[in-house]
C-alpha cells in the first residue's frame, strides 16, 4: 500500500511530497462513488429482496449468474428478476458495508452472524438451571466441597450431613 501511494503521489523532478500527497488523498477520499449494486435499481431491490430472506451474497452472486446466462432458470422464491444483470458477492458486500447505519433495518433486513453469544458464569453453589444436579464449583473440587458452598455452613457440618446421608 506505501509502495502504491508513493508511486502514485511522486514524480521524477521532485520526488515524494507528503503534504501535496495528502491533499491528493484527501480529493480521491472525498469523491463520492456509487458501486455498481447502488447505480442500478433492479439489481439493488434484487439484492435487498435476497438479503430479506436471509441469503448470504454467496448465494445471491452465484444465482444471478446461471439466470443471465440461462432463461430457463427462474428466480428464487421472493426474488425479483434481475434482467440478466449479475454481480459479484464482493460487490455485494461492498454495497451493504457502504450503506448507512439503519437503512437494512429499515427494509427488513437481518443479517445473520455465526458468532454465539458467551453466557455469563454462574456464582460458585448455583445450580445450573438445565441441569439441578450439577453445581458450579472453582475447578475440580469434590462433592463434599459443593455440598459446603451450597449449604453455606462450615466444612466440619458438611462433612457430618453428607456423612449421615451415605450411611
Amino acid at each position: 500500500m506505501i509502495s502504491r501511494e508513493i508511486r502514485r503521489d511522486s514524480n521524477k523532478t521532485r520526488g515524494y511530497k507528503v503534504v501535496t500527497a495528502d491533499c491528493r488523498a484527501q480529493r480521491r477520499r472525498s469523491r463520492s462513488q456509487t458501486g455498481k449494486i447502488g447505480a442500478d435499481p433492479v439489481l439493488c431491490t434484487r439484492v435487498l429482496a435476497d438479503l430479506k430472506h436471509s441469503r448470504t451474497p454467496r448465494p445471491i452472486a452465484g444465482r444471478l449468474h446461471p439466470e443471465a446466462r440461462d432463461d430457463s432458470v427462474s428466480p428464487m422464491k421472493g426474488s425479483m428478476p434481475a434482467d440478466g444483470k449479475t454481480v459479484s458477492h464482493n460487490a455485494i458486500y461492498r454495497f451493504i458495508y457502504a450503506l448507512p447505519k439503519g437503512e437494512l433495518a429499515a427494509h427488513g433486513v437481518t443479517l445473520r452472524y455465526k458468532r454465539t453469544r458467551r453466557r455469563a458464569p454462574r456464582p460458585l453453589g448455583q445450580p445450573d438451571a438445565a441441569h439441578p444436579d450439577r453445581w458450579a464449583s472453582a475447578g475440580r473440587q469434590s462433592w463434599a466441597w459443593s455440598a459446603w458452598m451450597t449449604a453455606r455452613t462450615s466444612p466440619r457440618d458438611a462433612y457430618l450431613a453428607t456423612a449421615k446421608a451415605t450411611g
